[in-house]
């Protein structure tokens, strides 16, 4: 810990593009708007499909990719905020906060997936 040497603004400045590329500035855009329209694109194709098979198959598809998109939404939050968490701890002086903020990034209440 002792060898830690954070340039903290770039840090931030990093974590700020990815949690662009997580949830946008309001939380809605990014991946999470992505997840969104991907749903939507996926309702508006089986009601054009007017085929069961077709229908029948975007439905799985969507009840398939839906959660693994939550997931990756989920565990890239945790990232960014345990980055944040552990610099902020870091910049505070607290080593030892900082490394437990460190190990718990990236970890997220996946309900069984693992990505």
């Amino acid at each position: 810990m002792s060898g830690w040497d954070i340039d903290a603004e770039s840090v931030f400045a990093t974590l700020s593009y990815v949690g662009s590329k997580v949830g946008g500035e309001d939380g809605t855009g990014g991946l999470v708007g992505d997840s969104t329209t991907v749903g939507e694109k996926i309702t508006y194709a089986e009601q054009c499909a007017s085929s069961y098979p077709i229908t029948k198959a975007l439905g799985e598809f969507g009840e398939n990719c839906g959660p693994i998109l939550q997931a990756m939404v989920a565990r890239g939050a945790s990232c960014v905020t345990g980055c944040s968490d552990a610099v902020a701890a870091y910049l505070d002086g607290d080593t030892e906060m900082a490394a437990r903020a460190q190990e718990q990034a990236g970890h997220a209440d996946l309900d069984g997936f693992c990505i």
